[in-house]
C-alpha cells in the first residue's frame, strides 16, 4: 500500500495536469488540491510504515480514498486523461471506479484495522 501511495504521490507532481483535470470544477484551487493530495499520499505512506501510527493511518487512508472518489467519478463522466497511461483500455475510467472499494479495504487490512479472517 505504501509503495502505491508513494508512486501516486509522485504522479501528482509529474502528471499534475491530469490530476488537476480530475478534480470536480465545483472545487476551488484545483492546483492546490492536487499538491495537497500528493503530499498527503507521501505522509500516509510513511504513517502506514510507522509503528504505533499504522492503524490510525490505515483508517485515515481509507477516509482519503473515500474523499477522492468524487474526482474519480468526475474523471469517468468527463473522460479526462487518466494518470498512469492506461487510457487505451476501453472504459478504463469506469473500471477504475470498481477498484476504489478494494483500495479502501486494502488500507484498512494492511494497517490491521480490520481483523484477520476467521477472528
Amino acid at each position: 500500500m505504501s509503495i502505491m501511495l508513494v508512486a501516486t504521490g509522485i504522479s501528482h507532481f509529474t502528471s499534475s495536469e491530469q490530476f488537476v483535470q480530475m478534480i470536480p470544477g465545483i472545487l476551488p484551487y484545483p492546483e492546490t488540491i492536487n499538491v495537497i493530495s500528493g503530499i498527503l499520499e507521501f505522509l500516509l505512506a510513511i504513517g502506514l510504515l510507522t509503528k504505533g501510527y499504522s492503524r490510525l493511518t490505515g483508517a485515515a487512508t481509507a477516509v482519503f480514498f473515500i474523499l477522492i472518489f468524487p474526482a474519480n467519478i468526475n474523471n469517468a463522466l468527463y473522460g479526462n486523461e487518466v494518470p498512469g497511461g492506461l487510457n487505451s483500455i476501453p472504459y478504463y475510467p469506469w473500471i477504475r471506479l470498481l477498484f476504489q472499494p478494494f483500495y479502501i479495504w486494502w488500507a484498512l487490512w494492511s494497517a490491521s484495522v480490520l481483523p484477520p479472517r476467521g477472528k
